[in-house]
């Protein structure tokens, strides 16, 4: 159970067996995941502590316990194994990444777990630093300011998917994993300004978001169709690789498009539709509370009257 990273390819597989015996147990992987983990449980339960609260937020929780569990899809499975012989794997090592595992930890906003896991020594200075005008705070204002957000993520999708720098990364392990940070933090800063509690500033008005997100639908759309409508294959590393299950390097290729376009477009349709939900469920609130203010108003102008008729 290995894998093999840096140019090179695997035995050709004909069954699902093969698929699911190759997984990529990277240590350092393991370290910074299992990292991650302990250190969030930790400061979640000394926030706990310290507000003698029983539960920090189930649906934060749960967002947090997926994304991880997204991530250990995409780097330790056979996803990430055959991610190097097969271009629709790699793309859905991709999706796992910017589409599943970055939306979710930006529902679960884990900043102040993070902070509260540290020790006091690293805290405090970490701390300075996302205060009012911190070295952090201020890098992340610019990188999540809608417009940068929106750009950094669609020039990190699209470089990454030129012929050369692909084929390169496929072929060196230690940029192969730089591509996937950059596009794990540019899917981060991507939702940043639609999904997750507002940190920094305020997040965009509604139909801003539908316009952010149908933006972003279009440019995937696009690159989706460059790779799923070519009769050959663009990239050269999947040319020479094993034909896994008897798939051509050119289906590989338009399988992997097709995927980006539909889950590529169902996850930006399905945020869509949670937020149109988000944003009548907030007028309805605000309706009701606007009524309910209305009827005190009433109530308390009838005994004011009545108060004022009495002898």
């Amino acid at each position: 159970m290995h894998v093999l990273h840096g140019g090179q390819h695997l035995e050709r597989a004909t069954d699902f067996q093969a698929f699911i015996s190759q997984w990529s147990f990277s240590f350092f992987v393991l370290i910074f995941l299992g990292a991650l983990l302990a250190i969030y449980f930790w400061g979640t339960r000394r926030l706990l502590l310290r507000s003698n609260r029983r539960s920090s937020g189930k649906i934060k929780k749960w967002a947090f316990g997926g994304s991880l569990a997204a991530l250990l899809v995409a780097l330790i499975s056979p996803v990430d194994v055959y991610s190097n012989d097969l271009f629709f794997i790699h793309m859905i090592q991709h999706l796992l990444l910017v589409m599943v595992a970055a939306p979710l930890i930006r529902i679960a906003s884990p900043i102040a777990e993070y902070l509260w896991g540290l020790p006091e020594s690293i805290r405090r200075p970490i701390g300075n630093m996302l205060a009012k005008k911190g070295l952090i705070r201020v890098f992340l204002y610019g990188v999540t300011t809608p417009l940068v957000a929106w750009f950094l993520f669609a020039i990190v999708m699209w470089v990454w998917h030129v012929p050369g720098i692909y084929d390169m990364a496929l072929r060196f392990k230690q940029l192969h994993d730089f591509e996937h940070l950059t596009m794990f933090f540019a899917g981060i800063v991507f939702w940043w300004p639609v999904l997750g509690s507002p940190v920094l500033f305020q997040q965009l008005a509604f139909p801003f978001r539908f316009l952010y997100l149908f933006l972003a639908l279009m440019q995937n759309v696009i690159l989706a169709a460059i790779l799923t409508y070519s009769d050959t294959a663009i990239y050269q590393f999947y040319v020479d690789s094993p034909l896994h299950w008897g798939i051509s390097a050119t289906a590989d290729q338009q399988l992997g498009g097709v995927l980006m376009w539909l889950v590529g477009s169902m996850m930006f349709a399905g945020v869509t539709i949670v937020l149109i939900y988000m944003w009548l469920e907030r007028d309805h609130r605000r309706m009701l509370k606007k009524q309910l203010d209305m009827s005190l108003r009433k109530e308390y102008l009838v005994m004011f009257q009545k108060q004022a008729k009495r002898p």
